[in-house]
């Protein structure tokens, strides 16, 4: 049976971000087996550095973190994500703060589905959720905010929203 590639880009590895990180890599087997899905982080940022996967740096996250991030925009994420050809790409927002909401345009340009925790994203005037609500419309991906006050399991909500977004009929299937 073919497989569902996604490609996760994380934004923040924070207490959210790090247990999200950790609960797919757990999973990994499993999502494999049973659907046909290929989790993926080849991107995971902090506020100020990312760490970019490299085919010959096959260590724990933290550490290839650590040893291996540099500092980067989000222009620098999406020539990545379209250098390596990286498709099914889910944007994920476990930030605080404004920094990134307004790239949100730009990632929604450039085919990603959004999945956001920001609660910054609530202080914002309603022209912003409206805009994001048209790109979404415009550029047929998905967008998903999820009230981290509202929400005891946040990763796994997460994650089941992510699952929701792999299991589309219209993403593109590894060959």
């Amino acid at each position: 049976m073919l497989t569902k590639k996604i490609n996760i880009i994380l934004f923040g590895i924070e207490t959210v971000g790090s247990s999200l990180i950790n609960q797919i890599l757990s999973n990994q087997n499993s999502f494999l087996s049973t659907k046909n899905i290929e989790v993926r982080l080849p991107i995971i940022t902090n506020s100020t550095v990312a760490f970019f996967e490299k085919p010959t740096v096959k260590n724990s996250w933290e550490a290839n973190f650590i040893q291996f991030s540099i500092p980067f925009k989000v222009e620098d994420i999406i020539n990545f994500v379209q250098e390596n050809e990286l498709e099914n790409l889910i944007a994920i927002d476990t930030t605080e703060t404004n920094d990134l909401l307004l790239e949100y345009f730009e990632l929604l340009q450039n085919d990603f589905d959004i999945i956001s925790i920001n609660p910054a994203i609530e202080t914002l005037p309603a022209d912003f959720n409206a805009s994001v609500n048209a790109n979404v419309k415009k550029f047929g991906k998905d967008f998903f905010f999820i009230n981290p006050t509202k929400n005891q399991a946040i990763s796994q909500t997460i994650l089941n929203k992510i699952i929701e977004i792999a299991e589309k009929p219209d993403l593109k299937i590894a060959v």
